[in-house]
């Protein structure tokens, strides 16, 4: 009889440090998604807030450019010149936007907050459990 008890006793032990790792593991798949999901909501900002940085920019600077190609530069040869003008805006314009979307990269974004690892934590740990 204390036999069976004992053997009752360890069954229900065993299940239920199985039900508790089973459960603290899935906490931290949780806790892994609501991170991201806080991360991927201020990317999805940043890259709207590059995107619109960028607008007033090119607005802002078009403007400029073809107004000072317009008054500085001889009647003659205006054309050519706001070509060339517009052309160096447009090159530069891409450089920029370029790194500015290379930094705001959702892969950039999991590798400076860390997400990354702790995705890897969080599966890898369920997985032992």
């Amino acid at each position: 009889m204390v036999a069976l008890l004992r053997a009752v006793k360890d069954a229900v032990t065993g299940i239920a440090a199985n039900y508790a790792q089973t459960t603290v593991g899935l906490a931290k798949i949780q806790a892994a998604e609501y991170y991201l999901k806080g991360v991927q909501a201020a990317q999805k900002t940043s890259v709207v807030l590059v995107h619109a940085a960028f607008g007033l920019l090119v607005a802002g600077s078009l403007f400029l450019i073809l107004e000072f190609a317009i008054l500085v530069h001889a009647p003659a040869e205006v054309p050519a010149r706001i070509g060339i003008a517009v052309a160096a805006a447009f090159l530069y314009w891409g450089m920029f936007y370029a790194a500015a979307l290379y930094f705001v990269s959702q892969k950039k974004w999991m590798r400076y907050t860390k997400s990354d690892r702790m995705v890897k934590l969080a599966l890898n740990g369920s997985a032992r459990n």
